[in-house]
């Protein structure tokens, strides 16, 4: 479930700790660095790993995948789990139903096309408690300096910390709306110029996937160990509209080590900008260059053990308006052709697994 957001926060972090003036003439060209995103659990099918370059500021696009490495894992025991490369840097195990087990550390290795090798620190696999409840709150605040109001769905997770000191945890979600159209195709008139939008249907299924690769929300015992965490927020549904929004939350448990690398992420993606701001090259992670100790890998590689819950809002159950989308354009008199649903981190045709029509 996790996957994809370390990289695009570190595109931007990096881009915005490579400029130090305003207007430099004088341009350093810094090479692509590796990112990784990847995580063990005890969960058949969560297991992945993210492979991608930061990007010079000047490139068109900075959607820069490492493709055809080698990428195994091992474990403490010895046992090597080979992956395979299932999209454009995205690796699983190649062994269907493969899952971690609960007390056993894990190493990450990848050798590029290149030639590079590289390798992770072993990270324990620690199991997590069970979510216990999900639940939302309608909520509405005006937008300061318009006549607009934030309207949304705030989402919330009750769970029981273990009775153990030193248990971290991190939560994610991603939720899922159907779709009607796979696609808007436009035509223009060549001797008007009169552009015309017609709606594509989607051939099969298919549903609309939202993350936020820059929410990271993570939590020590600290202060509430053994006890009941109440009202842990999640995150905030939209209210654009009335139809179904199906989300799911993944409770992930966390060494101290990734709790202090995630930590950092959230403090330096949510800085404000000043002057005593982490800069963002300060983020480092647990994966090196087994050669080349000085070149800079960003990211984090870690095991956990996960408990997921989903959860329907039902956005017809207020006096409120919602927040309208802009309207799609009418459908012709005539059934166009369809929309293959195409498979991506943000769409796709497979039903979520407690989906319910």
């Amino acid at each position: 479930m996790k996957s994809t957001y370390t990289y695009s926060i570190y595109s931007l972090l990096f881009l915005l700790g490579a400029c130090v003036k305003p207007y430099n003439p004088d341009t350093i060209q810094v090479g692509p660095m590796l990112v990784v995103d990847g995580i063990v659990t005890d969960q058949v099918g969560q297991t992945n790993v993210l492979l991608t370059q930061t990007a010079d500021y000047k490139a068109n696009s900075v959607n820069l995948t490492v493709q055809k490495a080698t990428v195994t894992v091992t474990d403490n025991t010895g046992q090597v789990i080979p992956f395979k490369e299932v999209r454009a840097g995205y690796y699983q195990p190649q062994q269907t139903g493969w899952k971690g087990i609960p007390g056993r550390t894990y190493t990450l290795n990848i050798a590029t096309a290149e030639g590079k090798q590289y390798r992770s620190q072993p990270d324990l696999l620690k199991p997590v408690p069970p979510i216990d409840t999900v639940y939302y709150q309608y909520s509405r605040s005006s937008i300061p300096g318009t006549e607009a109001y934030d309207k949304g769905f705030d989402v919330y997770v009750d769970t029981k910390d273990a009775d153990t000191p030193g248990d971290y945890y991190r939560w994610d979600w991603q939720a899922f709306e159907p779709l009607l159209y796979c696609e808007i195709q436009i035509t223009r008139n060549s001797r008007t110029g009169v552009e015309t939008q017609t709606p594509l249907t989607c051939c099969t299924n298919c549903w609309d996937i939202k993350r936020c690769y820059a929410c990271v929300t993570t939590m020590s015992d600290k202060l509430v160990n053994g006890k009941k965490i109440s009202r842990q927020p999640v995150l905030r549904a939209p209210f654009e509209s009335v139809s179904k929004y199906y989300v799911e939350v993944t409770q992930y448990s966390m060494s101290e080590a990734a709790y202090l690398y995630w930590k950092t992420v959230r403090d330096v993606a949510g800085n404000t900008g000043g002057i005593f701001d982490a800069a963002p090259l300060t983020i480092g992670g647990n994966v090196a260059n087994t050669t080349n100790p000085d070149e800079r890998v960003f990211g984090y590689f870690g095991a956990s053990g996960t408990s997921t819950k989903a959860i329907y809002i039902d956005r017809t159950k207020t006096d409120d308006t919602p927040n309208l989308l802009p309207p799609l354009p009418p459908l012709p008199s005539f059934p166009p052709p369809c929309r293959v649903c195409e498979e991506s981190i943000y769409r796709t045709a497979v039903k979520p697994r407690w989906w319910k029509d």
